[in-house]
């Protein structure tokens, strides 16, 4: 899989599972790659990790 695939895929949960805006979601996971973040593969797990970084934002 490449990158391209996993941040839409990411965007994707972030929307499905936790109610997010496209293009929020889009702006987070661009967010978390430019961070320098591996946090692997695990699609369900990194878009966990992205909304509770976003909780504890606000």
């Amino acid at each position: 899989m490449d990158d391209l695939t996993l941040d839409r895929l990411i965007a994707a949960a972030l929307v499905e599972d936790y109610d997010w805006d496209g293009e929020q979601a889009e702006e987070a996971v661009a967010a978390w790659r430019d961070s320098g973040s591996d946090d692997g593969w695990d699609v369900d797990a990194i878009a966990e990790s992205i909304h509770r970084a976003s909780e504890d934002e606000d």
